[in-house]
């Protein structure tokens, strides 16, 4: 089961779900980083997609392919 939130969310609201995945197109502000950067301090985890985790978090840098591991021996 999944809600669908929008990134206004209060942080009390927030602080109930044990993961938040931030997908999508997200206008990143100071207001927002605070929020996800207070609820993973807090003890929650968050999923971000690439596009999102540039305007999240200073000095990050993506490949520019993705980096293939391989699953076994060979």
């Amino acid at each position: 089961m999944a809600d669908c939130v929008l990134s206004d969310i209060q942080p009390w609201v927030m602080s109930q779900y044990g993961l938040v995945i931030a997908a999508g197109g997200l206008s990143v502000d100071r207001e927002l980083a605070d929020k996800l950067r207070n609820y993973v301090e807090g003890g929650g985890r968050v999923v971000i997609t690439a596009d999102n985790a540039r305007g999240l978090i200073p000095g990050l840098t993506i490949a520019d392919k993705p980096e293939r591991i391989g699953g076994g021996p060979g």
